[in-house]
């Protein structure tokens, strides 16, 4: 094998009066990616958005116009976000790890959006107990399932 900057080239001669040539050149190129841009410039601004949609659940559900300018708020950031992100990115083919994590983070956004609709109908419903429950668990299984969610996109993509 041929080392760096190195091209090995050989002749053959199968007949007697013909002669054939092949040429041959091997290159190596050594590619490493960075990771600590995508992790300070993407993944960490993206996971900050996500997560201050949490603070809806420590906020009175009747104060429900409120609730929805966080969610929506954060929501159309982040598809924002994911425009400015994809602009610089390479077209490819295929779902990477990042178009997961955006897709993720749409989904629990869209996801606190519809609890918020669901608590408050149920509170002007006359169920406000049931509905502070609901809107008070939010506050453990948003976080903990969207870095659920993440730890699995992980593990699955870089196996």
């Amino acid at each position: 094998m041929a080392g760096e900057g190195e091209c090995q080239s050989g002749a053959s001669s199968r007949n007697k009066g013909a002669r054939t040539s092949t040429g041959e050149a091997l290159f190596q190129i050594v590619v490493e990616r960075r990771s600590g841009f995508y992790i300070w410039k993407i993944f960490l601004p993206l996971l900050i958005m996500t997560l201050i949609a949490t603070v809806v659940f420590w906020i009175d559900v009747k104060k429900f116009d409120w609730l929805l300018k966080i969610a929506m708020t954060m929501l159309l950031a982040t598809v924002a976000f994911e425009f400015a992100v994809a602009r610089d990115l390479p077209r490819i083919g295929y779902i990477a790890l990042l178009d997961s994590v955006f897709l993720v983070s749409l989904v629990f956004s869209f996801v606190c959006i519809c609890e918020i609709a669901l608590v408050y109908l149920m509170h002007g419903a006359g169920r406000r107990p049931t509905a502070l429950k609901l809107h008070q668990a939010g506050r453990w299984v948003y976080p903990v399932g969207y870095f659920g969610a993440l730890l699995l996109l992980t593990v699955v993509f870089l196996r």
